[in-house]
């Protein structure tokens, strides 16, 4: 576990906004915690505040994003799946 300033990062920041932007949310602060590769562990988790886009930087919270999936951080022992905006789309009716 470590800490990464996105600005410095330029594949990391990159990962991380594709995942953000797949759900209409934006990061406004760029320090971030990476997580991994280690035995046992063969992907990186990174952990950061995040706002959805439409609902403005006011309501942020803490997600997860591992190499497939954004997770709000409820607390330390909950989860909440962030959906892709095409995803949502698709089941709308």
């Amino acid at each position: 576990m470590g800490m990464i300033n996105l600005n410095n990062e330029p594949e990391h920041r990159k990962r991380i906004n594709s995942a953000l932007k797949r759900r209409g949310l934006k990061y406004n602060d760029e320090l971030w915690e990476i997580h991994g590769p280690h035995p046992g562990f063969n992907h990186q988790n990174y952990v950061g505040m995040v706002y959805f886009e439409d609902e403005g930087e006011d309501e942020q919270f803490e997600v997860v994003i591992n190499p497939h999936v954004v997770y709000k951080i409820i607390d330390n022992i909950e989860f909440e799946r962030i959906e892709t905006t095409k995803t949502k789309n698709k089941y709308k009716e």
